[in-house]
Order: C-alpha cells, then sequence, then structure tokens
C-alpha cells in the first residue's frame, strides 16, 4: 500500500451532535500491483492478465468482500488504474531499494473504516460511588 488519504465521514451526525453508527472515516487507498518472474514475457503476461480481471470486475460488493458480515448492504469497493502520477512508482521502487519491476498503480476507493455501532442509550442522569479505607466485609476490630 503506498498511501490513504481521507475523503470525509462515514455517516452523519444526528441532532444531539452523536454519530447515529460510530465514529469512521471514508478512505481512498493507493496499492501497487507487481509481478516477479524469470522472464520478462512472464512478468508481462501475468501483470496483463491481472489488470485485465480488474477492468472486467471493478466493483466489490458485500457478497466479495472478506469480512462479508461486516460490510452494509450498499457498501462495495471500486478499483480503479490510478494514473495520477507516474512518478509515485519510480519512488517507491527507490526507496524500497529493489530492481524496478512491471508495476502498476491501482486505487481502491471507498473504503470505510470505523468503531462498530454502539447501542443507543439514553444519557447517565447520576451516579453513585464511593470509597472507604478498609475491608467493608471484614468484621470491625475490637
Amino acid at each position: 500500500m503506498l498511501s490513504c488519504r481521507p475523503l470525509g465521514q462515514r455517516d452523519r451526525a444526528r441532532p444531539d451532535g452523536r454519530s447515529s453508527q460510530g465514529a469512521g472515516i471514508s478512505l481512498e487507498l493507493s496499492y501497487v500491483l507487481a509481478c516477479w518472474s524469470t522472464t520478462t514475457l512472464e512478468e508481462q503476461a501475468l501483470l496483463s492478465w491481472a489488470m485485465l480481471e480488474l477492468d472486467r470486475y471493478p466493483i466489490l460488493d458485500q457478497g466479495q468482500l472478506l469480512g462479508g458480515a461486516t460490510w452494509s448492504r450498499g457498501e462495495s469497493v471500486q478499483i480503479v488504474p490510478d494514473d495520477s502520477d507516474p512518478e509515485r512508482l519510480f519512488r517507491l521502487w527507490e526507496a524500497l531499494k529493489l530492481k524496478h519491476h512491471l508495476s502498476a498503480l491501482y486505487k481502491a476507493r471507498v473504503i470505510r473504516i470505523g468503531y462498530r455501532p454502539t447501542v443507543d442509550a439514553p444519557p447517565v442522569a447520576a451516579s453513585r460511588f464511593s470509597f472507604a479505607d478498609g475491608d467493608p466485609i471484614a468484621e470491625p476490630a475490637l
């Protein structure tokens, strides 16, 4: 993964200012698709096949994503080529101190992360708490 960028809030706030589904953010993730092989012809064939499959199925829905129960019914992830900055690939290979391999950048959007929904309960109006030295169960010393 190269980077992630927040896109906005996952859910709307209620009139009282609290979140309706827990805190969360939407992200756009960047990935590098790279192939290693003994020949350049195999690398080209593998990368071409992977790119064709991502083009054929660019949207992943609840049935195709791991942890299907954690995804909402309407949520999906779109995978698209990232042609924004070709320099990023060269900087990545240079930073990894690896020989450059045939690779391509992709974006996965919109990924939502956050806390699980909390139980909606009325606010606490009062609480009682006391503290005393000693053991309340032990009998008093004579």
